[in-house]
């Protein structure tokens, strides 16, 4: 066995190396012959790995086989190109590395192949580094160029620097390349020639003489040195055998030994040449023929030589006179001779047409003029006008004997650019004339096919000489189009050429040729000649349909040119009839090419776009028809149209003309384009991608597969199918925004939970957080014909559905919390009511919601955040800086000098204490807010709030403040009265304005806050950290505090009332009614729960204290002014709940926290016995019964209902153990098993007793807690202290002696 496997390993090797011999001498039969020997798979994959690592094959012959056109072979070069990787490296490193496992081959249609492969594959591997393929491509071949002109010393004159960028410009994508880096290919290049890896076998070195290259460079100096004396050698011989000629002869003949003399030469003598066969040509009669011939024979050779050397003045005029020679232009006199020299212009076109250049105009004009003499001849001189060819069919089967007729323009272009009339007598005689018997003859000397031989064989041309073809047809194209009577002649040609070439040529040529037919297509689509137009626009349909039945490259974008003059033409046309031709002749494009078509969706969709734009309803709703049609059968199939194709989705969404459209785009974008993106169908490069640890991402919700940030190919689909959705929710029909708003975030909440934190906040930042750019904004916007429209209800709508979204994926969006808080807060703080309502609303939303899956510092955050709003939102604007507390006496005179200059100036003024009280308590338990509920915001009149005020004029009133009228919003503008009274120099304030709106809105913001507050304490406050919910408590205390300093401040709030603030005196009664209810709550909640504030005691009981002592003060003061003012005793009234729920919350503290408390607030207590409520005195009475009577030793068996928020009790039990000191361990951890059990204290009644005081915390029914710790071994037995309700307080029901015994 192991020499039957040595000798197949033999045979194997022996094989293999034939196969090498067989490819380096025929790379097709080598491939052949190891697919059939199983050496290799015929597969492009095997191939290609075979040519990478086979050693011993021929570079030259590799590269002969990646360059065949053969399907396979083509297959081969991709597999090969593809398995390159030039991620990262610089684009001519990267071309050194592509090119050093083969040569390139020296057909000039393979390195097209080759290099096209290569740009595609660098710009998938580096798809920043260029815009498009097509630069890459163009600058790959011009690297190649560069390195062959600066290593190859044939080659005399070297490319500069400055040629090399030249050739570069506009190349990526109309735009330059960089200076520095095209310089540093160049100086690159030049220091290091590009060439094959070391040690490969190549052929074609070889065989031209590859050993001598191996010479060391001392060697090669020193047979160039040896070269340069053997020349001058035989330099100084010939020299020598000269001068003994010239001496015996007096004269020497010299031959020419180099081909550029005959250039000297003929520069010096081509002047007279062309002068003298001229005046022969012309002086020729009939019967010369041979000196007809003679001359035509010099116009031959001279154009011949002037090609050969670019002498372009030489070669311009030999062909103008020639073809002035033909006499076209002067139909009567057309002879033979004229006849010959038109013959002599179509051969020369033939023979040198490659270096004709700008002189190919002269010959296409003449050979216009042949035409157009045929078509007189044939009785039909207006067979190529426009109008008679217009309804032709462009989109024909090109043949053979297809031919398109010429007519001569009306104007012929020179060389400077300018236009000169001709004269024509053919043109003067009328249709139908009948032409003399030579110009007949003459019309039918030259064959048809002579003729057509100029265009049909355009292929055969250099690159150089078919530019120069088409170059002349643009030229005169443009010229006969833009006639009077516009023709096609020179347009019909300049198509038929353009189809033979654009497919066969390389990539480089044909770009050059579309830059030249392209400008003429887009200068006629964008003319006012709309016959022209039309049939440019079918023209253009027959060629792109001709190139795009072959697949286009990836990352090449020549499709898009090519359809670019639909584009300009579309968008600048205002004709409807224009715009629909383009729409049908793009739909009938697309119908026939869609497997072929990449860079071209963008054109295809830029057009539907527009459409959208229209105000045409036929050209929109047509535009929709062939979009609609495209994303069902294209979207999903054809990667390359998804993106492009939803951009015009989005256009169509916004369009003003049509609302069944835009639903029916919205609909497209949130269902088709979202579920296609979200199943990885959008295109092959945005699927979905795994990632290793989906914690760290925060991606929980859909799996394993998410879309991020990272991938370029996800931000490039969601970002347009969103932003589509988010540009409609600012359109003022209601149907529509309504229908975008809630599809985008229903795409956001189907498909966000794939979505990483980057992707988020790019979404976030990018799409979502513009929807509210309004909000800081005025609250109406107007459209373009200034109809306003509100923005307020889309806004409201959009934020909670964000909140929601926000809830959903909570895990990938809760990075954004600051974010959305910063979002909500430019809610808060506007000066629309509605608006604060809202985002306080929705804060309250997010708290909800979120509030099981916050951390702490997360509701710290929250915290600082509402305190923060607490401080933003103060109506500060209301305490002004005359009457603010800080000098009793001069608020006096202020407002003794207020009734005084009132009196003076003819009005009433302030109202006795009766009316006043009147007018201030009519709702005191309403805000500053309250009082203007009824009115909208900015429509208050000036008579409603300053009666006797006339209208529009300023009212300074002796206090000190003055209304100003301003439209829309309302403005008190208060100015210091006597100087005397004003504050120092610091403090001074000149003037100062208050805005209602501005007040209302603050002040509505901290009610809602307070209430907020409250509810998010109370509903969440087994979750919420202990300094938290101090936070928000002096958060409250402050807002308490302000509001009863400003409504204590009697004097500002009567100057405010008289200068028109508001229609009754503003208080801020409730803001500090329901900030100290919620104040003292928290606080007592705190005080009470020692086990979640162990410390509670410490950290609340002065501050609780201190409340109720100023509350019990200011009531009992009160009450006794009110005794001696009866009209003051409403705001009394208004007071007492306050003072009540501050009692009845005494009932919940335990008996030390309250002995503590009692002597501190007994004074208080004894004061409220003597007020004139009822209600209060009562509940001081039972306050007394049930909590005093025990520290004065009347015995009492009340327990305290301690309750607490989130359904926390703490319930007391008398326990009386079996012994005086028993182990309660086990009986302890048994009962903190019962759910919701969260804490529990056993300590003795008295010393050295058996009963034991039980308090156990959490939500857990009594039931289970008893039914838990029935039976332990400690426990004798169990009693269940009932607790004092609140009721029960307020009826002075004794209650507690009541229980329940196990």
């Amino acid at each position: 066995p192991a020499a039957e496997k040595f000798q197949e390993g033999f045979r194997r090797k022996k094989a293999i190396e034939k196969g090498i011999a067989e490819f380096n001498a025929k790379p097709k039969r080598g491939v052949d012959f190891m697919v059939e020997n199983g050496l290799l798979e015929r597969e492009a994959v095997q191939v290609a790995k075979f040519l990478v690592k086979t050693e011993g094959l021929d570079a030259t012959q590799v590269g002969e086989y990646l360059g065949e056109a053969d399907k396979f072979n083509l297959q081969v070069m991709h597999e090969y190109t593809g398995s390159q990787d030039f991620g990262g490296l610089a684009f001519d490193v990267a071309i050194r590395q592509y090119l050093a496992g083969f040569r390139l081959p020296g057909e000039a249609q393979k390195i097209d192949r080759i290099m096209e492969r290569f740009a595609s594959r660098f710009s998938e591997c580096n798809p920043t580094v260029f815009a498009n393929a097509d630069a890459a491509y163009v600058l790959a071949y011009s690297i190649i160029m560069l390195n062959t002109d600066a290593h190859n010393p044939q080659v005399k004159v070297k490319m500069s620097k400055e040629d090399f960028m030249r050739n570069n410009r506009g190349i990526n994508d109309g735009d330059d390349l960089p200076a520095p880096f095209l310089g540093g290919i160049y100086d690159r290049i030049l220091a290091d020639e590009i060439r094959l890896s070391d040690g490969l076998k190549d052929s074609k070195i070889e065989a031209i003489g590859g050993a001598q290259k191996e010479l060391d460079r001392n060697k090669r100096v020193a047979m160039f040195k040896k070269e340069s004396e053997q020349l001058l050698t035989t330099i100084r011989k010939s020299f020598a055998k000269r001068k003994q000629s010239e001496e015996s002869t007096g004269y020497v003949y010299y031959t020419a030994s180099n081909v550029h003399h005959s250039m000297l030469m003929f520069e010096l003598c081509w002047a007279p040449v062309l002068a003298a066969i001229s005046i022969c040509l012309e002086r020729a009669g009939p019967s010369d023929l041979e000196v007809v011939a003679e001359c035509l024979k010099g116009f031959r050779d001279s154009i011949a030589i002037a090609s050969t050397f670019e002498l372009q003045t030489q070669q311009e005029s030999f062909v103008s006179s020639l073809a002035k020679f033909t006499h076209l232009s002067n139909i009567a006199d057309i002879g033979p001779k004229n006849v010959d020299c038109m013959r002599m212009v179509i051969t020369i076109a033939s023979l040198e047409g490659d270096k004709l250049g700008n002189q190919w105009v002269a010959v296409v004009r003449a050979v216009g003029f042949l035409e157009e003499l045929r078509a007189i001849a044939s009785e039909n001189p207006d067979k190529y006008l426009l109008s008679a060819a217009s309804g032709s069919q462009i989109h024909r089967e090109r043949t053979g004997d297809s031919a398109s007729a010429f007519t001569s323009p009306e104007t012929s272009i020179h060389a400077s650019g300018s236009f000169k009339k001709e004269k024509r007598s053919a043109r003067s005689a009328k249709k139908g004339q009948e032409l003399g018997a030579q110009a007949a003859k003459a019309a039918s000397a030259i064959r048809e096919e002579e003729v057509k031989a100029i265009f049909t064989n355009s292929a055969k041309l250099s690159g150089q000489g078919v530019l120069g073809l088409i170059g002349a047809l643009c030229e005169l194209a443009l010229e006969e189009l833009f006639l009077p009577r516009p023709k096609i002649h020179f347009f019909e040609k300049l198509v038929e050429v353009t189809e033979l070439n654009i497919r066969p040529r390389t990539r480089i040529e044909v770009t050059r040729i579309w830059e030249k037919v392209g400008d003429v297509f887009r200068q006629i689509m964008v003319s006012e000649q709309s016959s022209a137009v039309m049939y440019s626009i079918d023209s253009l349909k027959y060629l792109a349909g001709n190139y795009f039945s072959i697949e286009e490259p990836s990352n090449f974008s020549f499709q898009r040119t090519m359809l670019k003059p639909y584009v300009l033409s579309f968008s600048a046309s205002k004709n409807a009839t224009v715009q629909e031709h383009i729409i049908t002749c793009v739909e009938k494009l697309v119908t026939d090419n869609a497997a072929n078509i990449r860079s071209g969706w963008k054109a295809v969709f830029a057009i539907l776009g527009y459409a959208a734009e229209s105000k045409n309803e036929s050209v929109m709703n047509n535009g929709f028809r062939v979009t609609d049609s495209f994303v069902r059968k294209y979207f999903g199939v054809y990667p390359d149209c998804f993106v492009d194709g939803a951009s015009c989705l989005a256009s169509y969404a916004k369009c003003s003309s049509s609302t069944t459209v835009c639903v029916a785009a919205l609909d497209h974008l949130s269902v088709r384009c979202a579920s296609l993106i979200g199943e990885g169908r959008a295109i092959p490069d945005a699927k979905p991608v795994p990632i290793e640890s989906l914690k760290e991402v925060g991606c929980t919700a859909q799996g394993p597969l998410v879309f991020t940030e990272e991938v370029g190919s996800h931000i490039k689909v969601w970002f347009p199918v969103l932003l589509g959705l988010t540009n409609v929710i600012i359109d003022r029909r209601e149907d529509v925004k309504d229908h975008a708003t809630s599809a985008l975030f229903q795409v956001l909440q189907t498909h966000g939970g794939s979505f990483t934190q980057g992707l988020w906040t790019l979404i976030f930042r990018g799409i979502l957080f513009q929807i509210f750019d309004d909000v800081s904004m005025t609250e109406t916007r107007s459209d373009a014909k200034g109809n306003s429209y509100q923005v307020d209800s889309t806004c409201f709508e959009a934020l909670d559905l964000l909140i929601e979204t926000m809830v959903l994926h909570f895990n990938q969006t809760r990075h954004l919390l600051g974010s959305i808080l910063d979002l909500l807060k430019s809610w808060v703080v506007q000066e629309r009511e509605h608006m604060a309502r809202n985002g306080i609303r929705a804060l309250r939303k997010l708290v909800d919601f979120c509030s099981y899956h916050l951390t702490h510092e997360e509701w710290m955050f929250i915290g600082t955040f509402i305190s923060e709003l607490f401080s933003e939102t103060s109506p500060v604007e209301l305490i002004s800086p005359i009457l603010n507390g800080k000098n009793s006496s001069a608020g006096s005179k202020k407002a003794e000098a207020v009734d005084k200059k009132a009196v003076d100036s003819g009005r009433s003024s302030a109202p006795p204490a009766s009316e006043r009280a009147d007018k201030e308590s009519d709702e005191q338990s309403s805000s500053v807010t309250d009082a203007e509920a009824t009115k909208s915001d900015g429509e208050e009149e000036s008579t409603k709030r300053n009666p006797g005020k006339a209208s529009g004029s300023a009212n300074p009133l002796s206090d000190g403040v003055t209304v100003v009228q301003e439209p829309e919003i309302q403005q008190v503008q208060i100015d210091d009265l006597d100087d005397t009274d004003a504050a120092p120099e610091e403090e001074h304030h000149s003037s100062q304005f208050i805005n209602f709106k501005v007040v209302r809105s603050k002040c509505v913001s901290q009610l809602l806050l307070i209430e907020c507050t409250h509810k998010m304490v109370e509903e969440h406050y087994v979750l919420l950290p202990v300094e938290l919910i101090l936070k928000l408590a002096d958060s409250l205390f402050e807002c308490f505090d302000f509001a009863r300093s400003f409504n204590a401040n009697v004097d500002l709030r009567f100057a405010l009332w008289r200068a028109g603030f508001m229609n009754q005196v503003p208080n801020l009664l409730k803001q500090e009614t329901t900030g100290v209810i919620a104040y003292i709550q928290i606080l007592v909640w705190l005080f009470v729960d020692k086990f979640k504030c162990p410390d509670g005691e410490a950290q609340t009981e002065e501050k609780l204290i201190a409340i109720y002592q100023r509350l019990m003060k200011t009531f009992t003061v009160s009450s006794r002014s009110a005794r001696e003012k009866p009209e003051d005793s409403r705001e009394l009234l208004a007071y007492s709940p306050v003072v009540s729920f501050a009692l009845s919350q005494l009932m919940h503290i335990g008996s030390e926290q309250f002995d503590r408390m009692l002597p501190k607030l007994y004074d208080g207590l004894l004061g409220l016995i003597e007020v004139d409520s009822r209600e209060i005195r009562l509940l001081v009475a039972g306050l007394l019964r049930f909590r005093v009577g025990s520290v004065v030793g009347v015995p009492t068996t009340f327990q305290p209902e301690r309750k607490l928020p989130g359904g926390l009790k703490i319930h007391s039990l008398s326990m009386v153990a079996r012994s005086s000191n028993p182990d309660f361990t086990e009986l302890m951890a048994s009962t903190k098993k019962v759910d919701g059990v969260k804490g529990m204290t056993i300590v003795p009644a008295k010393k050295g007793d058996s009963t034991f005081m039980v308090t156990v915390y959490g939500v857990a029914a009594i039931q289970a807690v008893l039914g838990s710790m029935a039976g332990q071994n400690p426990v004798k037995s169990l009693t269940v202290l009932s607790n004092a309700t609140s009721a029960d307080f307020g009826r002075e029901m004794s209650g507690g002696k009541k229980s329940q015994a196990l």
